[in-house]
């Protein structure tokens, strides 16, 4: 089912295949800006962002290889060669060389590789999921499995509740979009994530020299720490870098928190290395 907000991207999207059949999105003008969707995702992720954020950029989304709308890759993946791939089909889309970056949750790790390969065009990087001490955290427990229940209310049920432990801290914010979204996206979803994680530089956000805003919902089911010790664990690594709490919100904090997210993003665009607390 297609909901307006979607449908209308959608139609008003220009849509590119790129790189092996790598499919991109591209709205708004202005400074390039490309949005990296997170695990069992695609551009729709990013469904209540695209418009605020193309009010002054062109706003690029790719759906990554083995997501979505495109190809899953020849060859098994590793984070670098991801990288790679999303660079390449930038390259091909893009008519200037500098851009900014925002990667939400396995996107943001894509986009530390990412910042390292494009050091002097990469202008700002966003990184939006809980975590920032390096480590790949295990999924929440509470999950159900979904794949194979054939039952259209049963499966609906099931997906509504991994929402909730996974992607949400309000359950009751949970709309029927988000609730068709990720199901169509986790039915798309055939890329394995596990060997890629294995292969990114845990390094990364010590070695990036761009300015980084890194975001976070107040209860994001990946972090297991206190706000002060997930500042502490990224100026630890990067001691330039900035970490805002998006308060009552859960891990997909840029569509639980639409609007406070996108006013922190812009804000930061926009602004000089550092943001007003």
């Amino acid at each position: 089912m297609a909901y307006p907000q979607v449908q209308r991207l959608e139609q008003a999207a220009t849509v590119r295949i790129v790189d092996g059949g790598t499919t991109w999105r591209s709205w708004g003008s202005g400074p390039d800006l490309i949005l990296l969707h997170g695990s069992a995702g695609a551009w729709t992720h990013w469904a209540r962002n695209i418009d605020a954020l193309a009010a002054s950029h062109t706003v690029h989304v790719p759906d990554l290889p083995g997501f979505g709308d495109s190809d899953v890759p020849a060859q098994p993946m590793t984070m670098p060669s991801l990288a790679a791939s999303v660079l390449a089909g930038f390259d091909a889309i893009a008519r200037n060389a500098r851009f900014d970056l925002v990667g939400f949750s396995f996107g943001s790790v894509v986009a530390e590789s990412i910042a390292l390969a494009r050091p002097s065009e990469l202008r700002r990087l966003v990184l939006v999921r809980g975590r920032f001490d390096g480590s790949n955290p295990l999924p929440p427990a509470g999950l159900k499995r979904w794949r194979g229940i054939l039952d259209p209310a049963e499966l609906a049920a099931v997906q509504r509740h991994n929402l909730a432990t996974l992607m949400f801290h309000d359950a009751a914010r949970i709309d029927e979009q988000a609730l068709q979204l990720h199901m169509k996206n986790s039915q798309r979803a055939v890329l394995d994530m596990l060997p890629i994680l294995a292969s990114r530089p845990t390094d990364a956000l010590s070695r990036i020299r761009s300015p980084i805003l890194a975001i976070a919902g107040e209860y994001d089911c990946f972090s297991a720490q206190a706000s002060a010790q997930q500042e502490s664990a990224l100026l630890a690594a990067n001691p330039g870098a900035q970490l805002r709490i998006i308060k009552n919100a859960g891990h997909w904090v840029n569509y639980e928190a639409a609007e406070e997210f996108n006013d922190l993003v812009l804000a930061w665009l926009n602004s000089g290395d550092r943001l007003v607390r």
